[in-house]
């Protein structure tokens, strides 16, 4: 089971990374924005024990600073019919990627 989590977990970091990446190539806030929606958008049904549907998506772009956050929601998982049986993580999980934009 925690195996299982544990798998959940790292899909949602390197979803998190991967769409992150993506705004690197952003020359303006609503670039960078529209690169994030489409990676997670093309990317998500990659990861084979991610609900597409139970991820959301969140970008925040101060000009300076690109912020990408997903957050998974587990509470309708298989899993969490153990919860309180067995020490399972709190849903949702929450994870965010903040890129530098542009140079030093």
């Amino acid at each position: 089971m925690r195996t299982y989590t544990l798998r959940l977990t790292a899909g949602t970091i390197s979803a998190s990374a991967e769409t992150g990446r993506a705004t690197i190539a952003g020359l303006g806030n609503a670039e960078r924005t529209r690169l994030a929606r489409d990676h997670f958008n093309a990317k998500i049904e990659a990861y084979p024990l991610l609900d597409p549907s139970a991820a959301r998506l969140d970008i925040n772009d101060d000009g300076y600073f690109t912020e990408v956050v997903i957050t998974y929601s587990v509470e309708g998982h298989p899993a969490y019919i153990f919860a309180g049986l067995l020490p399972l993580p709190e849903s949702p999980y929450t994870y965010r990627q903040i890129i530098r934009n542009g140079g030093g």
